[in-house]
């Protein structure tokens, strides 16, 4: 199951497990101290629970079921606890995006096959509008907001392939930045996975046979980009306002090595070397000190949701 590749758009856990399991790498030096973390298990149940993102009091995430695993949609309940809400419309599936305050971005795939992005709000419960050129006839998918600024994919379908735009997009003036942009083949790649943009800053990876996987940040304010250190596979990137970058370094292979990793100040520090067989493809920043990330288990193939405290 979690071989599976997902097509466009809605890639990010089991394409990056694909990606990641194939891609070619170097070996790196495991960091002498490790910080000290604490994780908390918010979802677990049998069904592939991923792409999870949080605010002070909400947790919202993408699920499918036994009966249909490859229809996921999209949830959001209260972080004490209590009934999860679906918020894609019926027969449609929902993918996870993040949240800016009461406000929760996520993807929605009719079933005539158009994806766009949808924007709830948790307080009023209802939907707002999402702004005037966002959504197109194109692919747009895997979003995050913050401020004045959306970070999304928008893919144009090719006969071998397709074109991923990362794409920056300014609320206040309808402006969009082109980050990133590669063509990518639908099994080979490479393949281009939006992070998150959280105050002045903005993270992705992208995954190639030729480079393996790697984190990139971004800083809106000076238009600077700057490599995450690559040591080995640097993959699931999220980012705090302060511009710290949580994400995971590991070897070859699902559950090969990984660790949880937070860059900042120049700096990957360790936070927490997973157990043999765990691995994580997704993690979303709350500030620096904690991430809502998938609990992957390679060997039951199993996904679910933690959240990790660093301290």
């Amino acid at each position: 199951m979690l071989q599976d590749r997902r097509r466009r758009g809605h890639k990010r856990a089991v394409t990056l497990l694909v990606a990641v399991a194939s891609c070619w790498l170097a070996v790196g030096v495991l960091p002498a101290g490790a910080l000290s973390a604490s994780e908390q298990q918010l979802l677990g149940s049998p069904n592939f629970e991923i792409r999870p993102s949080a605010n002070d009091s909400m947790l919202a995430w993408s699920e499918n079921s036994r009966r249909h695993p490859r229809f996921f949609n999209e949830y959001v309940k209260p972080l004490a606890g209590g009934k999860a809400k679906r918020l894609n419309a019926e027969g449609s599936r929902g993918y996870n995006g993040g949240f800016d305050g009461s406000k929760l971005i996520f993807q929605q795939i009719s079933p005539q096959g158009q994806s766009d992005l949808v924007i709830y709000d948790t307080t009023t419960k209802h939907y707002d509008s999402v702004p005037s050129g966002v959504n197109t006839t194109k692919w747009e998918a895997s979003p995050t907001m913050s401020g004045d600024y959306l970070l999304f994919s928008r893919e144009t379908g090719r006969r071998t392939g397709f074109v991923d735009r990362l794409i920056l997009h300014q609320i206040s003036t309808g402006h969009e930045e082109v980050l990133r942009k590669l063509f990518s083949d639908y099994r080979q790649g490479p393949f281009l996975d939006p992070g998150q943009v959280n105050g002045d800053y903005a993270v992705w990876d992208v995954c190639s046979r030729s480079a393996g996987c790697n984190v990139f940040r971004h800083q809106i304010s000076t238009d600077q980009t700057q490599l995450v250190p690559d040591r080995q596979q640097e993959y699931a990137s999220s980012v705090a306002p302060d511009g710290t970058v949580f994400f995971v370094r590991s070897g070859t292979g699902c559950g090969r090595k990984a660790r949880l990793m937070r860059f900042s100040s120049g700096t990957g520090e360790l936070v927490e070397a997973l157990a043999r067989n765990r691995d994580s493809f997704f993690t979303f920043t709350l500030d620096a000190s904690h991430f809502v990330r998938e609990a992957v288990n390679c060997r039951a193939g199993d996904i679910n949701v933690n959240m990790t405290t660093v301290s």
